[in-house]
């Protein structure tokens, strides 16, 4: 079971930065931005930048996928969030 203060790390606001679906995606508690670089590697920031532009697909499980509004991989496939295997909507 998560103590209150996991459960608060969690937390994340997902907001609207542009239109076409673009979000940006901050933790509550650290107000950091995930931020992904050219490579597709992770990283929180302080401060907002293009790097934090995310794209939002609906898929048909119920769940969201988010990828990088800015970078793909070298063949062509998207940047995305990584999704826990055992999740659940």
């Amino acid at each position: 079971m998560k103590t209150s203060v996991q459960r608060e790390r969690g937390i994340l606001e997902i907001r609207t930065v542009s239109k076409g679906g673009i979000l940006a995606i901050k933790g509550v508690k650290s107000q950091y931005y995930i931020s992904m670089t050219r490579s597709g590697a992770l990283q929180g920031k302080k401060t907002y930048s293009e790097n934090c532009n995310f794209k939002e697909v609906f898929l048909k499980n119920y769940f969201n996928a988010y990828s990088s509004a800015m970078w793909t991989k070298q063949n062509g496939e998207k940047c995305s969030l990584p999704c826990p295997k055992r999740a659940s909507p």
